[in-house]
This record gives structure tokens, sequence and C-alpha cells, in this order.
């Protein structure tokens, strides 16, 4: 008896597992109908306040990056003092 079960169950979990692998949605970006250009709806072209240039084809870029090129920016808008922090006990410690 078990095994005249065995070969119809076999064959209808094979069925449902190959149903179930259908395709499931996708919900894409829409098209925008604009190209990709790298740049953000806020900057869409460049000028000469963003520094970009034209690339000369046949020119490496000679740039060498020194400590001149990175400046340290401070996301956080609040300056941290001693009050921020809760002064460590030693009940606080312990736990």
């Amino acid at each position: 008896m078990r095994n005249k079960l065995r070969r119809p169950l076999a064959f209808l979990l094979s069925a449902v597992m190959i149903v179930t692998m259908s395709g499931t949605p996708v919900h894409a970006v829409a098209d925008r109908g604009q190209p990709e250009t790298g740049l953000c709806e806020h900057h869409t072209a460049h000028t000469d306040d963003c520094g970009y240039t034209e690339e000369t084809p046949g020119t490496p870029c000679g740039h060498e990056h020194t400590e001149d090129c990175y400046i340290e920016v401070t996301e956080c808008v609040h300056e941290h003092t001693p009050e921020c922090y809760p002064e460590e006990t030693e009940d606080s410690v312990s736990d």
C-alpha cells in the first residue's frame, strides 16, 4: 500500500514544485524617457561651477592627489559635548 502511494505523491510534489517556480513579477523603475547620463535630476548639466572638464583623447590624467584634495566635512550638525553622554556609574558598568 505504501509503495502505491509513493509514486503519485512524488509526481504531485514534482508538479507543485514546477508550477511554483514560475516567474515572479518584478517591479522595476519606470522609464523616465531620459537617457542615463550619470547626473541627478538636480544637476542636469555640467557647468564651470562643478569643475567638470571634457576628456581629451590620448591624454592620461596627470593629477596627483595631495592633502589639499581632501577636505574634512562634519556631517553631524550637532557638536557633541560631555553633556551628551551620561556619566557611567558602578551600577551601569555591572549591567
